[in-house]
């Protein structure tokens, strides 16, 4: 490679390093923005209280249309070897 080749790549690759691990960004916390803390979780105050038997999700629930797979179980294995499956 030539310097400026050189030069150019690694110019990028700093300034891209540098510009991720800003501490002035307002996304720096971002696995915080959704998550919940302890008292609000188990309704521990009357200020997070949402009432009796609600149903909440503790992870998101998607629905595939199709399964497939390259590498099919073709010899299942009980845990009991006495068992044979068909």
């Amino acid at each position: 490679m030539s310097l400026q080749t050189t030069f150019l790549f690694f110019s990028i690759l700093i300034f891209g390093c540098t510009t991720g691990f800003s501490q002035d960004s307002e996304d720096d916390n971002w696995y915080f923005n959704n998550s919940k803390t302890l008292t609000e979780l188990w309704e521990l105050d009357d200020e997070h209280h949402r009432g009796n038997f609600i149903l909440t999700s503790y992870k998101p629930i998607y629905m595939t249309l199709a399964k497939y797979s390259t590498n099919p179980n073709e010899f299942p294995v009980a845990e009991n070897s006495d068992k044979v499956l068909d």
